[in-house]
């Protein structure tokens, strides 16, 4: 069977989209990791002196005491790049599970200047599910995306309240897209992500999804001998407008009903390469039990993920039809704001205004 059928398969069934599969790390007791973890949270977490360490705890009693300020994670595998797609009708899309391009910023810079170049309708950044890291590196990659899309050339966040940029942006477009623009968030966009959402929506764009994790938090990581990532807060986020991003998620312009079952299966559907499949009806496919669908079940689905372990290759085209309903409503948004911003011309035949589309509220 082939891995990605499985990882496929326990992507859907056990939760949150991920990036790769995290590799097996060696078994540590619970001691050792502590007295290993110990000296460094002393030293580098600014809130050590509220864990109140005791001498028979554990490193898992910190990490719960701390509130989410202090993680164990799995070594992380590659991150998923940057994907740019140019959609139907002349829509632009990001889709950003991380903040690293594939090849450089400055080609990623040049596809978007032949996009807008051309009759472009307006640009959609898909921020759901980033699961990038926390730290100092996922913040300057947001920085950088951010300087594709500023309209005042403010700086997008800054550190712990200072002033400074963090980090410095390295690579600045020639002329900053300043279009129609929708950002596409959910509940697992945060850090970095809900930084970069909460700075666009000040820029003017629409914000479409769930309000985002709240977790403005910018984290350092050291490697434990063990292989375990541990991972705790070191500074919080500050927007460009004076707010202080941590336990202040982002709060989108429109919040349409979703499946999350349907949705991580689309984000792994756009990872493979089938973003049409999940915005349009494909003929191939055909939904057995759309009222199972309406009841928030979908045994199609269910089935047909049961089915990829006695199967030995992929079968997307056998899949029940999965609509990432979040996408559809932002590129409909995106185009509605583009028909709202075109001047009413009289008709020439009796001089009446045409009416608006029946779409636009």
């Amino acid at each position: 069977m082939k891995k990605e059928a499985i990882s496929l398969g326990f992507l859907v069934l056990a939760g949150p989209v991920l990036m790769a599969d995290p590799p097996v790390t060696t078994q540590a007791k619970p001691a050792d990791l502590l007295t290993e973890a110990l000296p460094i949270l002393r030293d580098n977490y600014p809130g050590f002196a509220n864990l109140n360490a005791k001498a028979d705890d554990q490193l898992k009693d910190l990490v719960a005491r701390s509130a989410g300020g202090i993680r164990l994670l799995a070594s992380p595998g590659k991150p998923t790049p940057i994907m740019p797609t140019l959609l139907p009708g002349n829509i632009g899309y990001w889709r950003l599970a991380s903040f690293s391009p594939e090849k450089t910023w400055d080609d990623l810079s040049a596809q978007l200047e032949k996009w807008t170049s051309q009759d472009f309708q307006g640009m959609i950044l898909d921020l759901r599910s980033n699961a990038g890291p926390d730290d100092l590196d996922a913040y300057s990659g947001a920085a950088q995306v951010a300087s594709f899309f500023s309209r005042d050339g403010t700086l997008p966040f800054s550190l712990s309240g200072t002033t400074s940029a963090i980090p410095v942006v390295s690579f600045h477009p020639e002329q900053p897209y300043r279009g129609p623009m929708v950002v596409v968030i959910n509940h697992e966009t945060g850090s970095a992500g809900e930084a970069l959402a909460g700075y666009l929506k000040s820029q003017g764009a629409l914000v479409i999804g769930e309000r985002s994790g709240g977790n403005g938090y910018v984290f350092q990581e050291k490697v434990l001998g063990a292989g375990q990532v541990l991972s705790y807060e070191v500074m919080t986020v500050v927007l460009s407008d004076g707010t202080q991003l941590a336990k202040h998620p982002v709060i989108p312009d429109l919040s349409p009903k979703i499946d999350a079952q349907a949705e991580r299966g689309a984000l792994i559907l756009i990872k493979d390469n089938h973003l049409l499949d999940v915005i349009q009806e494909s003929p191939e496919r055909h939904l057995m039990s759309e009222a199972s669908l309406v009841n928030g079940d979908d045994p199609e689905w269910n089935a047909f993920v049961a089915s990829l372990e006695k199967k030995g290759d992929d079968h997307y085209m056998t899949l029940p039809p999965i609509r990432d309903t979040v996408l559809i409503e932002a590129i409909d948004s995106l185009k509605a704001i583009r028909l709202s911003q075109r001047p009413l011309l009289p008709d020439p035949k009796n001089g009446s205004l045409p009416q608006a589309s029946a779409s636009i509220e």
